[in-house]
């Protein structure tokens, strides 16, 4: 136990994790335990089972959900604000139906990697995270489960490459 302890306290990751949380706190005047209790901003799945775009949904809902400002948008989801208003802009123009509640919801930072389309990481973190089958994520996104076997499979291969 005490050796791994040394391993983790001279790894360079941890090192620099140690002096990221030491800034978090004195900026924003936090003890650990309530930096350790703040959860990250979740984004409900049933918001992609409407006619719009991924990012359009996200966009549309961090915007009117959560009154956010196009810049902090843009940082969340690592994008240009110009883009964020242009997706968001088409995507009042396709407002739908209210949206059904959701038992799933995925944490925000998980959208942020643009390795990946917003589409690939929802199916990935349902299927990998959420055990569902590829015929439920299709039925929970209101899409034809061979999209969403389509869209796995494009995961797991750029997955592949790292």
């Amino acid at each position: 136990m005490q050796q791994e302890n040394i391993e983790i306290t001279s790894d360079n990751e941890f090192l620099q994790l140690q002096s990221n949380l030491s800034k978090l706190l004195k900026k924003y005047n936090l003890t650990p335990n309530q930096v350790l209790a703040i959860k990250p901003l979740q984004i409900p799945i049933s918001i992609f089972s409407n006619n719009q775009s991924p990012l359009e949904s996200v966009c549309l809902h961090l915007f009117t959900a959560h009154n956010l400002n196009l810049k902090t948008i843009g940082k969340l989801l690592n994008r240009d604000q110009r883009t964020i208003w242009l997706t968001l802009h088409n995507a009042k123009k396709k407002l739908s139906k209210p949206l059904k509640q959701s038992k799933y919801s995925i944490p925000i930072y998980l959208l942020s990697n643009r390795k990946y389309s917003i589409l690939e990481t929802v199916v990935a973190f349902l299927k990998e995270n959420k055990s569902l089958t590829l015929t439920q994520i299709g039925v929970v996104l209101n899409k034809n489960p061979k999209t969403v076997w389509t869209v796995y499979n494009r995961y797991k291969q750029k997955e592949v490459k790292k």
